[in-house]
Formats: C-alpha cells, sequence, structure tokens
C-alpha cells in the first residue's frame, strides 16, 4: 500500500483537503487490516472477561493482572502466538498500554522462547532452478522468471507476484534494477526499497518476459493462485513434498546460498531488507543450518537434474550465453 500523501503539494489547501480524505494521524497509525486483526483480539479478550465473570479493570495493576492471566488461559488451551500478539498489540494500541504492562509482555517473550515458529525451509538453488525448468515446459516464461527473480532478489510473494515490467529497470549488459512495490519497510522509511539483479540468466529471461509486456502490465500473467498451484506441483514433481517447501522458500533459499556463496552477513541484511537486524540474522543463520543438515533422495535428484538440464538447454536455444 503506497503512501496516500507526497511531499511535493505546496498549497495549502490541497494539503488540508488531501490529509481530510486520508484521515487522523491516530486511524493512521496500523493499516486497516491490522487494525480489524486488534479489534477482534480485542474483542475475544472483552467476551472471556464476561464468560470468566471478570469486571473490566479500572486501573493498570488490574488490567496487567486480568492479561496476564489471559495468555495463560489462551496459551493452555493451545491458541496461537498471533493471537497473543494482536490481543497485546490492541491494549497498545487501543488504551495505550505500552510500558504499562510489563509482566504480560514478560509472559508472551517467553512464550516465543518456548515455541519457535514454523518458518517455510530454504529452498536449495538447484530446486529453484528446477523449477524454472518445469515453468518453460509449460511455455510460461513468466513463472520461470519470477521463481529465478525470486531466488536471486530474496522476495517476498507479495512482493515478486507484484513485479510489473515498470518496476523492472534493465539497461543492456549492466546488471538490472527492481523497485519493489511499497512493502511495510518502505512505507517506515519513506522510501520505496530496490534490489540490484545480478544474476546473467534471471537477467535474460526477465528481459524475454518484459519484452511482451506493455507499459506497467504486471509480469505474471493470469492470479496468483495458479503460480502458488504451480508452485506446489513443481515441489511435488521434483519428489520434495514431505519438506514443507512454501513460496516464501524462495526468500530464504536465496538468502541462505547468496551467504553460502559470499559470505557477508551485511550483504544479505542489505539486499533482504530486514527491518530487524536479529529477525535476519536468524533467518540465514538458522537457513544455512537446515540446508547444511538436508538430504535430497536419489530420485529426487534425478528429477532435479533433468530439469535443470531443460532449462539450461532452452535458455540456450533462446540465446542465453554466460560472459562469466
Amino acid at each position: 500500500m503506497p503512501p496516500k500523501l507526497t511531499l511535493n503539494v505546496a498549497d495549502k489547501q490541497q494539503r488540508r483537503l488531501l490529509r481530510a480524505r486520508v484521515g487522523s494521524l491516530r486511524d493512521n497509525r496500523v493499516n486497516a487490516k491490522t487494525l480489524m486483526r486488534y479489534r477482534d483480539a480485542t474483542h475475544r479478550f472483552l467476551s472471556w472477561l464476561e464468560w470468566m465473570g471478570l469486571e473490566r479493570p479500572v486501573d493498570w495493576e488490574e488490567m496487567e493482572k486480568v492479561l496476564c492471566d489471559y495468555l495463560e488461559a489462551i496459551w493452555s488451551e493451545g491458541e496461537s502466538k498471533g493471537m497473543a500478539n494482536d490481543t497485546l498489540s490492541g491494549a497498545q494500541h487501543f488504551l495505550g498500554s505500552r510500558r504499562r504492562v510489563p509482566g504480560a509482555l514478560q509472559l508472551l517473550s517467553t512464550w516465543g522462547r518456548l515455541e519457535v515458529p514454523a518458518r517455510a525451509p530454504p529452498l536449495p538453488r538447484d530446486v529453484a532452478l528446477a523449477m524454472a525448468g518445469l515453468a518453460l515446459a509449460q511455455g510460461r516464461w513468466d513463472w520461470g522468471a519470477l521463481v529465478l527473480t525470486a531466488f536471486h532478489c530474496y522476495l517476498r510473494p507479495n512482493e515478486f507476484l507484484k513485479v510489473t515490467e515498470a518496476t523492472v529497470a534493465l539497461p543492456v549488459d549492466q546488471a538490472g534494477v527492481l523497485s519493489l512495490p511499497w512493502t511495510k519497510i518502505g512505507q517506515q522509511r519513506g522510501a520505496r526499497e530496490t534490489v540490484v539483479i545480478e544474476d546473467e540468466l534471471t537477467l535474460f529471461w526477465l528481459r524475454k518476459v518484459i519484452a511482451d509486456r506493455q507499459r506497467g502490465q504486471p509480469l505474471l500473467e493470469g492470479n496468483s493462485y495458479a503460480f502458488r498451484k504451480f508452485f506446489d506441483r513443481c515441489i511435488s514433481d521434483l519428489g520434495l513434498g514431505g519438506y514443507g517447501y512454501k513460496p516464501y522458500s524462495l526468500r530464504r533459499g536465496g538468502a541462505t546460498h547468496d551467504f553460502t556463496l559470499h559470505q557477508d552477513l551485511q550483504r544479505c541484511l542489505f539486499r533482504g531488507r530486514w527491518g530487524d537486524i536479529r529477525t535476519g540474522r536468524i533467518y540465514i543463520c538458522d537457513g544455512a543450518a537446515l540446508l547444511a543438515e538436508f538430504h535430497m533422495t536419489a530420485d529426487a535428484k534425478t528429477r532435479v537434474a533433468k530439469a535443470i538440464a531443460y532449462l539450461r538447454a532452452v535458455s540456450k536455444k533462446a540465446g542465453f550465453s554466460r560472459r562469466h
């Protein structure tokens, strides 16, 4: 979601009208979807109070006590950590509870230590290349180019599925630049995020796809649901159905491969555009450890190698020649 205003509006009256459409600063602290989650979580919390026969807290000491009791309750009932996050975030947003309920925040932190999130495993580079080969075998150059781009640039699914002809700059004989859609971190920093495209094969297929696109047209033909089905089908066809791979695995796999290749964590953190360096470090280092433990079956290796051979053959036939 792009910023709603720009700074080049000089007329005071025009700024006033634009800001009236956007709404108050208070209402724009979080986006509409996030605000809905906070409201739902707060409603569940208040319903729990009523079900337990408890009065709504009248001071912060009592609020912290009931929030702690509620977190213990949803922990024991098997609810998700996301619900706990939304509850405390909702309390912070609607009640201004930040720093006033340290005990509840400590319980949430303990929850996070005890229950590690189920992250998408990193996709090995050979599997990403094989997927691109399978896409080309179906005549879907757009899918192939997006797989290569997502892996090389560590793109999140909502980023690479929204790439358009206008957001990719591909100078002849130079590295390309991908300007990403307005991301959460980009909005916080007030600037679009970009990634340099250095991989020759990725550049080659991006140029092929963009040559068939009109100005501003998405690289992806059709909807994202079809691509996600293609992704799942590829994983199955390559004999890797039991590993839990998801489209997000392209981002984790690309970052992990880059770190393994260059041994430069700062490069990876910059290219990956992580808002929290600690999160990026966890994703990359944990991904490297997972890839070190990863072992494909002999059958999967054969399928992957066959798909990569097809990718190379089709790319060569289409005019690709590696210069370095």
